[in-house]
């Protein structure tokens, strides 16, 4: 059954947003809870380093929450922006559960090769770090003053220069959160505070829903489409063309300063490569038509970097790319004619 566009209602679709919110509260605090493992292993801090992200830690809390996410994202789409209307919370198109199985395969896989660096976990940014074989003490990265903490045998890490990640701090401190380059464990509120501005954002890309509307609905770039559109909607296509344009030079520029910018292009290039190539191969009888899933999941990729802007703009990303799937599907993106 393909989705409509319910009446919007106001009380609903409160309500529907602030219990999904909150119930991430709890569940966004247990994610700090749980041990990371450290790899030991070099290949796996020079896969994942980015300029703020360097560890030999893997997040299991990171994976679950990433998951967590995902799945409540498909059912916030179906229980709140469809209001039930396939009557549950995990059916696609089709009154099938093909897509949240897909989901549930797909995800994890994304967690590793986008790589999703942009949340966050305690020691995600030990580069300067003494590594020692016994436990030590470290200086409480929470307070200014020393307090002697024990790091068990697993993390083996001294970070007792920790007091000074002042100095190794990235410049931009939003809402007193921090972007440190060098040793630096963050505390367990910190992590918190980083993560759940995430699913501030994630929630409100699951909104792309309420866009099927006027006047946004009938924008398409597909030629016959673009005849029809009304001098509102070309206004809003040339707003958002300027809005992203000057989004995107930031991007890049951040990611020139981080070092990172052959890395994105490179991975960039590929991602249009594969879709021309493609496309050239099967243009007689095939057409290509690009899901917002599918674009959603390019850009989860392309902001594979821990800043608070990569960060929420990763969020926005990451709720278009569930809504589409939830909504439409994992549809494909070279359909016969």
């Amino acid at each position: 059954m393909a989705p409509t566009s319910p009446s919007f209602d106001w009380k609903y679709y409160l309500k529907g947003y602030f219990i999904y919110i909150v119930a991430f509260i709890p569940i966004t605090f247990l994610m700090t809870v749980i041990e990371e493992v450290n790899t030991s292993s070099s290949i796996f801090s020079m896969i994942y380093e980015r300029k703020t992200y360097y560890t030999t830690h893997f997040s299991i809390g990171k994976l679950l929450f990433w998951m967590a996410l995902c799945v409540a994202g498909f059912s916030f789409v179906q229980a709140v922006n469809l209001k039930l209307e396939r009557g549950s919370h995990f059916k696609s198109r089709g009154n099938t559960y093909n897509d949240i199985k897909k989901l549930l395969i797909i995800m994890p896989i994304l967690y590793f090769v986008a790589p999703i660096v942009f949340l966050r976990d305690r020691y995600d940014m030990t580069r300067g770090c003494t590594i020692k074989e016994t436990d030590i003490s470290y200086v409480s990265s929470d307070s200014n003053s020393s307090s002697n903490q024990k790091v068990s045998d697993i993390l083996n890490i001294d970070v007792t220069n920790a007091q000074n990640h002042q100095a190794h701090t990235i410049s931009w401190n939003l809402f007193g959160i921090k972007e440190a380059d060098n040793c630096h464990i963050y505390s367990k509120g910190e992590v918190f505070t980083y993560n759940y501005m995430f699913v501030i954002f994630y929630f409100i890309g699951l909104n792309w829903t309420h866009l099927d509307r006027p006047p946004f609905k009938g924008i398409s770039l597909n030629p016959n489409s673009v005849k029809k559109w009304t001098l509102t909607q070309w206004c809003i296509v040339i707003s958002a063309f300027v809005f992203v344009t000057i989004n995107l030079g930031y991007l890049l520029s951040l990611f020139a300063n981080s070092g990172m910018l052959t890395y994105i292009l490179t991975m960039l290039s590929g991602f249009l490569a594969i879709f021309a190539i493609i496309s050239f191969i099967k243009r007689k009888t095939h057409n290509f038509h690009l899901h917002h899933w599918t674009w959603g999941f390019c850009l989860v990729c392309l902001m594979s970097y821990q800043s608070v802007y990569t960060t929420c703009w990763a969020g926005i990303c990451s709720g278009i790319m569930i809504e589409g799937t939830s909504r439409w599907g994992f549809g494909k993106v070279w359909g016969r004619k």
